[in-house]
């Protein structure tokens, strides 16, 4: 799945910033 592999790099990569186009 991409979409798992997106909200994971999301979480990762932008939790304190409201940095993903999702």
């Amino acid at each position: 799945m991409v979409h798992q592999v997106i909200f994971a790099l999301a979480l990762f990569m932008g939790e304190p910033s409201p940095k993903s186009p999702i």
